[in-house]
């Protein structure tokens, strides 16, 4: 049956549809945007199927498997937790998923499973779109492609045209795939870990789940840990094993931006003494150790030949259904977003990172606001500590084509976007949306400044380099990847 909108037919995914009102962004997109290679230095890519490059079993495993935005999305309609992340048939879950397709809106979901794809593994049919119709088409389809080594989990990447990818490692891992994949002089990527301690600030409430975590580093870092001072040698010695296989960043995601106890060792080994008796954490301990833990982190990055980066993205209501998180574990799509993050310790570790000239020595830090109201706070952050504090992109809650869109439109009121953004991360659990992603970012920085360009605000000049550094320069300068010969 015909409509109106039939019109609009082939428009889906179609950027120059989506740029259209801008002459001078489908010219910035096409020149200077689309196409470039991709720095994503912070993604959750599995570091062991990469290594192995084992590929995919199915189409749910490249779409929804492990991925918390979709989960909460197949909550949201209503579809059974054991096509989620229970026991349920594969198959069985992608049809769930391609069914409510159709109903998810505008949501970023929407553009990222079909873009991915279409661009990375080369499905034109979901032009058309998917829905429940045509899931078992695509199911055999899909899985067509992925018994074809041109779409093995490597070669995923290179279809995407990433260059360089970060992922995110707890420091009892023990980089041995990262190992492998360093050694591999065949594979073009630079895929490097990302240092990340955050977990031991959780477990100081579990005294045996701590206990077995820090059997876990002694093991790993070849230190018997017996006391607080143990535990900060093992914490040296992994963040110098993650520099040998090529970690160019550490990663931090406090639940709330801690205010003090950046260098006071003495309160930390305190409350270390308490966790490990199984004493009574307080709240205020909690924000002491994690400052600790920034601080001292901080340090090792800034006393880094390669001075590491640190990324900070403060601010998540995490396991919010705390049922299910017993139940299931983290990371499975129940987080929210925290309307109080505490800018002031933003600030306050800013200033204590420069007081004690860490920043002389080169420490570099990329701060990620998760919640739209925090854009204009973290900018003019950047704005003070210029060439050493960066905005990072829209994160988590506001990855979206509005978050982005509002944070060039009120960051650079007071910041030099082409020069202190540090540009693009993708995030992502899913392999096949690296590119798109990135790709919605590229678009609406073109919109917004092809847009300038024709109000009169900027030269193209200006647009151009303000395209090339956000898209990738910046990211290249951050995170020491080379520009292709």
């Amino acid at each position: 049956m015909s409509s109106p909108l039939d019109r609009y037919e082939g428009r889906f995914l179609d950027p120059h549809a989506f740029l259209g009102r801008s002459t001078a962004a489908q010219m910035l997109y096409d020149d200077y945007a689309n196409g470039t290679p991709i720095v994503d230095p912070h993604t959750h890519a599995d570091d062991a199927r990469l290594a192995s490059d084992t590929p995919y079993e199915n189409p749910w495993a490249v779409t929804g498997q492990g991925d918390h935005y979709v989960y909460s999305a197949m909550r949201q309609m209503g579809i059974s937790e054991d096509l989620i992340t229970g026991d349920g048939d594969p198959r069985e879950k992608w049809r769930a998923l391609c069914s409510m397709m159709p109903s998810i809106g505008s949501n970023p979901i929407n553009f990222w499973l079909h873009n991915g794809l279409r661009h990375s593994l080369k499905i034109d049919s979901v032009m058309r779109g998917i829905d429940g119709r045509n899931a078992d088409r695509l199911w055999d389809e899909i899985n067509d492609r992925l018994r074809d080594p041109e779409f093995s989990p490597r070669g995923l990447l290179k279809e995407q045209g990433v260059v360089f990818l970060g992922t995110t490692d707890d420091p009892t891992s023990t980089l041995k795939n990262h190992g492998t994949l360093r050694d591999d002089n065949d594979f073009q990527v630079e895929v490097v870990p990302t240092f990340r301690p955050d977990k031991i600030v959780t477990l100081l409430s579990r005294k045996k789940d701590l206990w077995s975590y820090l059997d876990t580093l002694s093991e790993v870092s070849g230190i018997k840990i017996q006391n607080f001072w143990d535990f900060g040698k093992a914490l040296d010695q992994r963040h110098a094993a993650f520099l040998e296989v090529g970690c160019r960043a550490t990663d931090h995601g406090p639940d709330n931006m801690p205010t003090k106890g950046y260098d006071n060792v003495s309160e930390a080994y305190r409350i270390f003494n308490k966790a490990e008796i199984g004493d009574d954490i307080s709240v205020d301990d909690i924000e002491v150790f994690s400052g600790w833990l920034l601080g001292r982190t901080a340090e090792l990055n800034a006393a880094a030949d390669s001075n590491v980066v640190m990324q900070l993205h403060a601010g998540g209501l995490r396991n919010m259904k705390t049922r299910e998180f017993f139940a299931k574990g983290p990371d499975i799509g129940y987080d929210g977003c925290r309307n109080n993050v505490n800018m002031q310790g933003y600030w306050n570790f800013f200033n204590w990172a420069n007081t004690h000239q860490l920043f002389d020595k080169g420490l570099r830090i990329i701060a990620y606001p998760i919640n739209s109201k925090d854009q204009d706070a973290m900018a003019s952050m950047a704005r003070v500590h210029a060439g050493n504090v960066f905005l990072g992109s829209s994160w988590w809650f506001i990855d979206t084509a509005n978050g982005m869109r509002r944070q060039f439109e009120d960051a650079e009121g007071s910041l030099l976007l082409p020069q202190s953004h540090a540009g693009m991360v993708s995030d992502t659990r899913s392999p096949i949306t690296t590119l798109p992603r990135h790709d919605m970012f590229r678009q609406e920085l073109c919109l917004h400044t092809g847009e300038q360009i024709e109000r009169g605000r900027i030269t193209p000049e200006q647009a151009i380099n303000q395209v090339q550094n956000l898209c990738h320069r910046n990211a290249r300068r951050l995170f020491n990847v080379p520009e292709p010969k």
